[in-house]
C-alpha cells in the first residue's frame, strides 16, 4: 500500500510538472483557438478563425465557455444552446485539442487518480485556453467586448474560480467545488452553482457557501436540491437556469 501511495503521488508530480511546461505553449493555444466552435443566436456557426468572416447585423454578447474534464459531450451541447438562445454568442475553446491533454474522468477520478498538483496545473492550461481566446475576440467586431462572460463546467468551473486576467463581465461557475477558494478579483461580478446530491462532489470541504472575497462585485454562491451535474439546459434545474439568466443580464446591462 504504501508503494502505491508513494508511486501514485510521483505520477501525479510528473503529470504536473509536464502540464505546467505546455500551459502557455503557443502550439498548443493556436490549435485549441482553430478547433473553438463558435456559435450565434442567430443560428451562424463558425470554427476559430474562419469566425472573423462573419458578418451579422448586429453586436452581440459573448461567453468564453469552458467544458468539463470530458470535453465536447452532452453538458456542453446542451449549456451552449442554452446560452446562445439567451442572445450570447458562444465561444467553445476544446481543451482536448493540446498535445498530451490528461484526461478524461469520471465522477471523482480527478482529485483521487491526478492528485491536487496536476488538477491545479490542468487548471493553469484551461484558464490559458480562455484568456487566449478572449484576446481574439477583439479581432471580431460584432462581440460587444464589454459584455464578455466566462463560464465553466465542472473541471471548466474550476478553473473559472481562478480565473485572473484581461476584463471580462462575469464568471459563472456551474458545477463547481471550491477547495481553493474563490481567486476572481473582487471587482468581477461571481456566480457558483452546485447540486446538493451531485455525486462527483461528495468530499468534505468541497463547498462554495460561504466563502467570500474582498472588493465591490457581486459573489452569489447557490445550491440547488438536486443530484444533477450538468444543471443548466434541457429544464434540468429550472431555478438555475433562471437564476444563471438573471445574473448574465444584470451584469450584461448597458
Amino acid at each position: 500500500m504504501a508503494f502505491k501511495t508513494i508511486l501514485l503521488a510521483s505520477l501525479g508530480l510528473l503529470l504536473g510538472a509536464c502540464v505546467t511546461a505546455s500551459a502557455g505553449d503557443p502550439e498548443d493555444l493556436a490549435r485549441v483557438w482553430q478547433r473553438t466552435f463558435v456559435k450565434l443566436p442567430n443560428d451562424m456557426v463558425a470554427m476559430g478563425p474562419a469566425a472573423a468572416g462573419l458578418e451579422p447585423e448586429q453586436k452581440f454578447p459573448a461567453v468564453v465557455y469552458l467544458h468539463d474534464c470530458n470535453g465536447l459531450r452532452r453538458a456542453t451541447t446542451n449549456h451552449s444552446e442554452f446560452l446562445r438562445r439567451a442572445g450570447f454568442a458562444v465561444f467553445i475553446p476544446p481543451s482536448f485539442a493540446r498535445r498530451d491533454r490528461p484526461g478524461p474522468c469520471g465522477p471523482g477520478s480527478t482529485m483521487n487518480d491526478w492528485g491536487v498538483a496536476a488538477i491545479r496545473d490542468v487548471f493553469r492550461m484551461r484558464l490559458a485556453e480562455a484568456r487566449h481566446v478572449i484576446a481574439r475576440l477583439d479581432e471580431l467586431p460584432w462581440v460587444d467586448r464589454s459584455k464578455v462572460f466566462i463560464v465553466g463546467h465542472s473541471e471548466g468551473a474550476g478553473a473559472a474560480i481562478r480565473y485572473q486576467g484581461i476584463d471580462v463581465a462575469g464568471v459563472v461557475a456551474i458545477a463547481t467545488y471550491c477547495w481553493g477558494g474563490l481567486n476572481v478579483p473582487g471587482n468581477v461580478p461571481l456566480l457558483t452553482m452546485a447540486s446538493t446530491s451531485d455525486p462527483w462532489f461528495q468530499s468534505p470541504g468541497q463547498s462554495c457557501l460561504g466563502m467570500t472575497r474582498g472588493g465591490p462585485a457581486e459573489t452569489l454562491t447557490l445550491m440547488f436540491d438536486s443530484s444533477s451535474h450538468g444543471m443548466i439546459g434541457a429544464g434540468l434545474i429550472p431555478d438555475a437556469e433562471k437564476a444563471l439568466l438573471e445574473f448574465l443580464k444584470r451584469h450584461s446591462a448597458s
